[in-house]
């Protein structure tokens, strides 16, 4: 049979891999960007469907290529698909964890923030002589406390709305538990970075209150 006169629809295995690449190709992309490049998935495509590969070429090209991608990427979409719900997402935990890590960051910043406010307000003081002369140091150490102060209150801010998030949450939750006490190991970040550690706590509800300790 001339090349020109093979018919691919009557193969099943490449009939099965270019009818998963026309329906999920688009998919695909979208969801595994990261692990392929579109280009080369691309190139790929116009090689293997290309006109100029014979038979043994074409096959061998998209067993060896494609079928190890499509695989994975399969492997990668049924477990992501039918497998997501089975995972343990404990929801509660992640509001426990933001209400402390939110709080913990309100209050340093608003420490911090009270501290440059205190060294803005020295260095007003003590700088510039009777005559209020700047000279250029003091000048750049006054605006750097200004500029820390007005970061800080910002952060202090930010944080103190998703901590308020986080309460409402709790006590929705104290609403649906009946008030009844929680406890939980939580993995919270500290404020300056550092790794990850477990504390255990209990959440208690009194008088509508929401006490995390």
């Amino acid at each position: 049979m001339k090349r020109s006169e093979i018919d691919f629809s009557q193969i099943p295995q490449i009939t099965w891999i270019l009818q998963i690449i026309r329906l999920n190709l688009r998919e695909t992309l979208i969801r595994y960007m990261n692990i392929l490049n579109t280009r080369i998935i691309i190139n790929y495509l116009a090689r293997a469907i290309g006109p100029v590969l014979n038979y043994p070429t074409y096959y061998s090209f998209c067993f060896l290529v494609f079928f190890p991608t499509l695989k994975k990427l399969s492997c990668r979409f049924y477990k992501e698909t039918f497998f997501m719900n089975t995972t343990p997402v404990f929801e509660v935990g992640n509001i426990i964890k933001d209400y402390i890590q939110y709080q913990s960051h309100y209050l340093s910043y608003h420490k911090k923030k009270n501290d440059a406010e205190k060294e803005y307000n020295k260095l007003l003081v003590i700088s510039g002589g009777e005559d209020k002369n700047f000279t250029l140091r003091e000048a750049e150490m006054i605006y750097m406390a200004y500029r820390e102060m007005l970061i800080n209150e910002e952060q202090s801010k930010i944080a103190e709305t998703r901590f308020i998030e986080a309460e409402e949450k709790l006590k929705e939750i104290g609403r649906i538990l009946f008030h009844a006490s929680i406890t939980a190991e939580i993995s919270i970040p500290q404020v300056n970075g550092t790794p990850y550690h477990t504390k255990q706590v209990m959440v208690t509800y009194q008088n509508g209150e929401v006490v995390v300790r």
